[in-house]
């Protein structure tokens, strides 16, 4: 996203487009991509004759929140890449580390209880066991954790934006 957004620098400069288009763009074609991976997930539930039931209808809302918070981190760093050029290489390193530290090829419940507390205080912790729960144990995510889920996602997004239309504003005025 980052790229993107700084590689766009030129075409801000001719033509008069939302700065935020390019990220946003990034999020929403990675969400549809999402969409097109349920479908075989779908398939495969019902091959397996896994239970699905009402709980999917909280997956849109879990999908919400993490596109709002998607969408926030992506804002920060593309206004911290449009300053600091090595803040797109740095976050590629980083992202890689969040995913290992975030339980997505393991579940939360093989962690000693002193590293699972550490875990869950991660923000995709959160998104990633209110997404997994309804296709693995047929229940749908607590309310609490999903209004939890879109608290962050908003306030990601809020401070995103405040950084992006702050530091956007000087881009076209750089050399």
């Amino acid at each position: 996203v980052a790229a993107e957004v700084a590689g766009g620098v030129d075409l801000w400069r001719r033509v008069r487009i939302p700065k935020s288009a390019p990220a946003l763009a990034t999020v929403l074609t990675s969400l549809v991509n999402l969409g097109f991976a349920l479908v075989p997930l779908g398939a495969l539930l019902l091959v397996m004759r896994r239970p699905v039931g009402l709980a999917l209808l909280s997956v849109p809302v879990v999908l919400l929140s993490v596109t709002l918070f998607a969408f926030g981190v992506s804002l920060a760093i593309s206004a911290a890449t449009l300053h600091f050029a090595d803040t797109a290489d740095a976050y590629g390193i980083a992202v890689t580390a969040w995913m290992y530290a975030t339980p997505v090829i393991y579940p939360s419940s093989i962690l000693p209880e002193r590293i699972r507390a550490l875990v869950a205080a991660n923000p995709m912790t959160l998104y990633v066991e209110a997404f997994r729960r309804p296709f693995y144990e047929n229940a749908s995510a607590e309310p609490a954790t999903l209004l939890a889920g879109l608290g962050i996602g908003a306030g990601t997004l809020l401070v995103g934006w405040l950084l992006f239309t702050r530091m956007a504003d000087e881009v076209p005025y750089r050399g």
